[in-house]
């Protein structure tokens, strides 16, 4: 009840304070689910599913293949498996930025982690099943190890992000 004594509320008193909606650096996360399915599908395309056409499996999978390792079958599939994962939960997180759903930072945050951790162990396993099949090479573990440290800077940046912005705060409400 509002006596002569109390302050009256108006609408503006309970609008959030600070930056508000999908914009500032919002847009760059939302870039990145909407274009990250296409670039794994492209991924698969290029990486993936020339190793499983008949050919391609036979290099991979028999001893007398060209490429032969006993986990390059397995890892294959596994890398096929995950790629799937991802598009599936990109487009769960895509519902749940649009639909501004309270809980999206926190399952973006767990997303992200998760997804630095697959990335590493991945990344580390295919360097090693090249270095088997394809010989030691510098340059392949330079790239492994640049592409960790990116990975880990992105990943830090955007879970910093996600938990202290207030645009994040003000906008996911639903």
């Amino acid at each position: 009840m509002i006596t002569s004594n109390s302050t009256r509320l108006t609408s503006k008193d309970l609008l959030p304070h600070g930056p508000v909606g999908i914009g500032g650096w919002l847009i760059l996360p939302l870039i990145g689910l909407i274009t990250s399915p296409f670039v794994i599908i492209a991924y698969l395309m290029i990486d993936v599913f020339p190793f499983l056409t008949a050919e391609g499996w036979e290099s991979i999978a028999s001893k007398s293949g060209e490429y032969y390792h006993p986990l390059f079958g397995p890892f294959v599939i596994t890398d096929l498996i995950i790629c799937i994962a991802q598009i599936s939960t990109v487009i769960v997180l895509l519902i749940l930025f649009f639909k501004k759903k309270t809980f999206f930072p926190k399952v973006m945050i767990t997303c992200l982690t998760i997804m630095l951790i697959i990335d590493i162990l991945i990344g580390y396993i295919n360097l090693q099943i090249i270095e088997n099949v394809f010989g030691s090479d510098p340059l392949t573990s330079q790239y492994y190890m640049f592409n960790v440290i990116r990975a880990m800077i992105s990943t830090s940046i955007w879970i910093t992000y996600f938990s202290k912005s207030k645009r994040v705060k003000n906008t996911f409400v639903k």
